[in-house]
């Protein structure tokens, strides 16, 4: 565990409590220096990189060998946004809020942060949610929209480092919870105030969410159902203003969940006089995909029609607002924990 994170990611209650909350995400390189590790532990997940039975045995091999060749692309990309992923150092800080209205409103509890792909990693948070006697704990995987690839994946990590460590504790797994009304209120709020502020008459909403391959969605996964059904809860409260629903970051040749953002944008970008508000549901923190992909890459590429403007809501972060509603969710949950 480097410096960078050492005893700020585990916020232990200074009352006495047998139960904790673990926040699970995908993490994030904090310098250009881990860009390499981290895209290496992410193609090398068999969980979110599902390859064909005979190249199983390769994966490891051809991670290295795809990291190796992705860094040159991205470390550009990192570098116009600060040369570091803010993910895990926001969910760091949505756990403090988290940890602080729990313990005035509710009752004692441990937080714990655990990234997929980066530190701080499952296995820090285990080793001190053992050392501190837990015996309870809840996973909140900060993907709201449940797919075996993410969320999934996450949570399995967490096991398989509980169970390597002998750590026996009750785990009750906080799953698909892009219905809920907190998270559906935040994005409701969030485009009332970009509408408020862009006063134009023609405005589209586009919301983009990040892609799977179809492939998954195929064999059964949930996640693009999830997505599409919060999406239309949202706009019940926009009567009357055009949006679509669009997918992003694609990585490879094969098909992805459709249609592409990157599509979208193009085609928006012939109109006139269009406002277009950018929705990225799905992402509980800004990362690469919202900091670069939406904000430099796709905000120049429309607003080369200079008649046209371009905005986006903004994602939960650290908020004290949604950490509020999501306390209130998981304490709702009474008997559970």
């Amino acid at each position: 565990m480097t410096s960078e994170y050492k005893n700020r990611f585990y916020i232990a209650s200074e009352k006495s409590t047998k139960k904790a909350i673990v926040l699970l995400q995908m993490g994030g390189p904090n310098s250009l220096k881990e860009i390499n590790d981290f895209l290496y532990n992410l193609f090398i997940d068999p969980y979110l990189i599902q390859l064909p039975f005979y190249l199983r045995p390769f994966q490891s091999k051809l991670a290295k060998f795809i990291s190796n060749r992705r860094q040159k692309k991205v470390i550009p990309q990192y570098e116009l946004i600060g040369g570091r992923s803010p993910i895990v150092e926001n969910t760091i800080k949505f756990g403090l809020q988290l940890h602080a209205i729990f313990e005035e409103k509710y009752h004692p509890i441990d937080i714990a942060v655990a990234m997929r792909y980066s530190l701080p990693r499952a296995i820090d948070s285990v080793k001190l949610l053992k050392k501190r006697k837990i015996n309870e704990i809840l996973l909140v995987p900060l993907y709201p929209h449940y797919s075996h690839s993410t969320a999934g994946s996450s949570i399995k990590d967490f096991k398989d480092e509980a169970k390597k460590e002998n750590f026996s504790v009750k785990l009750i797994e906080f799953r698909d919870w892009g219905f809920e009304k907190f998270y559906l209120n935040w994005w409701i709020h969030q485009i009332k105030l970009e509408l408020e502020r862009s006063q134009l008459k023609d405005t589209k909403l586009l919301f983009t969410a990040h892609g799977l391959p179809q492939s998954y969605i195929d064999k059964g996964d949930t996640y693009k159902e999830s997505v599409v059904n919060a999406t239309k809860s949202i706009m019940e409260n926009f009567p009357g203003i055009d949006w679509e629903l669009s997918f992003q970051s694609r990585v490879g040749r094969q098909k992805w969940m459709e249609p592409y953002t990157k599509d979208k944008i193009r085609d928006y970008s012939t109109l006139c006089n269009t406002n277009l508000v950018v929705i990225p549901i799905g992402f509980i923190s800004d990362h690469l995909e919202t900091l670069y992909e939406l904000d430099i890459l796709y905000r120049n590429q429309f607003i080369q029609n200079k008649d046209n403007t371009f905005s986006r809501v903004k994602v939960p972060n650290a908020s004290a607002d949604f950490a509020y509603g999501m306390a209130e969710f998981i304490s709702s949950k009474g008997d559970k924990l």
